[in-house]
């Protein structure tokens, strides 16, 4: 795993540098502090913010190039000519039952792009593959889990959402349920998950939750197992798109997320090492894609479905379960986060 290359800033830079990262630190304190998932709302156009106000959200756990720091994130936000309404991001939940794989694509497929060739035939990386998606399928087992990025969209764009978006891939309303109780889970998720619960009735149950997932419907051969990015201690593989695609290609996750500022609180690191080693990390997945082509027919990588669970999981919602299949308002969003605030 390659280091962050060592390249000299200029003093003006590393003084910018230093000051922008205590601001950004400063941001990323008071967004854990006052959980302010409005804030890219609060940033906006007038006209938008106007419009973000006035809209009705729908709540999606999206897991793969969706989530933020990956190119498709755009497709969780409702655009038109006049307006441009954001997906708020809540936080994240951990879904048990569910296995991850990474699709690296295969010939005959739309998606699919070849190596180029040089003048000798000789296949190269000069044309890059396309990223691997996530296909998350559900196992029912319990020592399978992923963690979801959780979601409110513009309910108008519910539908546009997997439109363009990578093979095998649907949204289940409630086959896979949020476990709140579980670590992985966001205190944010937890927040507007008890608000909508205590809403329907103080009896119902407090564990789980469903809300509409992105879910894999179907297993291919050029699937190959996301690695866990930790197990618990009760034996549960927990992966993550982007924690697992970052190991599985044997990369720096911070150095991955083209979005991810992590990196750029470390004193010293100006943004030239921080382009070098995100063009390095991604250099690596594609190789780790093209040497993967060249292993597919001798591929161990098995169907999950038939496999003998150590636990099994419930799919679907109890009678005293909640799903949150219904539109929020900007104001049920505003309560969650005032909640959360009054803590």
């Amino acid at each position: 795993m390659k280091a962050f290359k060592s390249i000299k800033c200029k003093k003006s830079e590393k003084i910018a540098f230093i000051n922008q990262s205590r601001m950004k630190l400063w941001t990323r304190y008071r967004t854990i502090v006052s959980a302010l998932p409005m804030l890219a709302v609060a940033c906006a156009s007038d006209t938008d913010s106007t419009a973000s106000r006035v809209a009705k959200y729908s709540i999606i756990g999206v897991s793969g190039t969706l989530q933020d720091g990956f190119p498709l994130r755009d497709r969780l936000d409702y655009k038109t000519k006049d307006v441009s309404i954001p997906a708020i991001f809540i936080g994240k939940g951990l879904v048990r039952g569910y296995k991850a794989y990474l699709d690296i694509k295969d010939p005959g497929w739309r998606e699919y792009i070849a190596a180029g060739d040089d003048d000798d035939n000789n296949k190269i990386d000069s044309i890059p593959p396309h990223i691997p998606n996530a296909v998350v399928l559900p196992t029912g087992c319990r020592e399978d889990a992923n963690v979801y990025w959780i979601y409110a969209v513009d309910n108008r764009q519910v539908l546009y959402i997997l439109n363009g978006e990578p093979r095998f891939l649907s949204i289940t309303p409630d086959t896979g349920l949020i476990d709140l109780l579980a670590d992985e889970t966001d205190e944010r998720v937890r927040i507007l998950a008890y608000q909508e619960i205590e809403k329907q009735g103080v009896h119902f149950n407090k564990s789980h939750i469903a809300i509409p997932l992105v879910t894999g419907v179907w297993f291919h051969k050029s699937y190959i197992e996301s690695p866990p990015v930790f197990i618990k201690s009760d034996g549960t593989k927990v992966t993550s798109y982007d924690g697992s695609l970052a190991i599985w290609a044997g990369v720096r996750r911070d150095a991955l997320i083209a979005s991810d500022d992590s990196t750029r609180q470390n004193e010293g690191v100006c943004e030239t090492e921080i382009a070098e080693a995100h063009r390095h990390a991604w250099k690596q997945v594609h190789k780790a894609i093209r040497e993967a082509e060249m292993k597919q027919q001798d591929s161990k990588t098995h169907s999950p479905y038939g496999k003998t669970c150590d636990e099994a999981v419930r799919f679907g919602v109890a009678p005293d379960q909640v799903r949150i299949n219904y539109v929020l308002s900007w104001e049920n969003l505003q309560e969650s986060v005032m909640t959360m605030e009054s803590r």
